[in-house]
């Protein structure tokens, strides 16, 4: 059992008798003394700072016509009026959901599994990781943990890890996927993160009363526009290349 999960079972430890419970303390302090003495964790963002989503869009689309047999254009119109459906009924992207709805648009429920069975297609999510996602990775996984802090659908955000090869640089006890990320706050303090990577700047505003060192915006995607937050440990980049280059640098860790 990791470090972390050792810790996380003794966090929510209720039942003991008092001898117990200072049993379990000291376990705890012990596991939380070795957990932090690891290689410092950094946590990263999946939508348009590993993955490009729109490019993972346009892909599934193109899948889709070619399986349904359906004009791109057309194609286009309906696949977004199932995402807004999804969106708008369940809150996030759901691929079940999704299939159900664009089934029903197109007037043919049959399909709804061949329709889903699209999300598993490895091609639609290789073809949106970004060209330095690898070799950041790579470069990063020698200095420091690395982790996932991102929102979304929770089995298709954990897919993109896993079809693109990405979840093979992370540690699972360092994966953070909320509904939205306001939810998962506790959680990333709870880690003690020296970096926090991400597209968008009103999480970073989010963060930053938290304390981490390193909040870095990477600026792309669709809030590419929005500016980027002031504070002294908040910085702004246009690729994953800058903040090796930053963190690499640093005379923290």
């Amino acid at each position: 059992m990791s470090y972390w999960r050792q810790v996380n079972r003794l966090v929510f430890f209720t039942f003991t008798t008092l001898e117990d419970t200072l049993t379990e303390e000291y376990q705890f302090e012990i596991a939380l003394d070795k957990y932090m003495k690891e290689k410092a964790p950094v946590l990263l963002d999946i939508d348009y700072t590993l993955f490009d989503n729109q490019k993972f869009i346009l892909e599934k689309r193109r899948a889709l016509a070619r399986l349904l047999n359906i004009e791109p254009s057309r194609m286009e119109e309906i696949d977004m009026q199932a995402a807004d459906a999804t969106i708008q009924n369940k809150g996030t992207l759901v691929p079940l959901s999704y299939s159900m709805e664009l089934a029903k648009i197109i007037g043919q429920p049959e399909l709804k599994t061949k329709i889903e069975a699209v999300f598993d297609d490895k091609d639609i999510y290789l073809v949106a990781i970004y060209p330095e996602t690898v070799s950041a990775l790579k470069s990063l996984i020698t200095k420091f943990r690395l982790g996932i802090f991102s929102e979304g659908d929770t089995g298709l955000q954990l897919t993109k890890l896993d079809k693109t090869g990405i979840s093979s640089y992370l540690r699972r006890e360092l994966i953070f996927i909320f509904h939205g990320k306001i939810d998962g706050l506790k959680n990333v303090k709870l880690c003690r993160p020296s970096a926090v990577i991400d597209d968008k700047p009103q999480i970073i505003k989010l963060l930053a009363p938290l304390n981490i060192p390193y909040l870095i915006r990477v600026k792309r995607g669709r809030f590419s526009d929005e500016p980027t937050p002031k504070g002294p440990n908040i910085f702004e980049v246009s690729d994953l290349n800058e903040v090796v280059t930053i963190l690499k640098k640093s005379d923290q860790f």
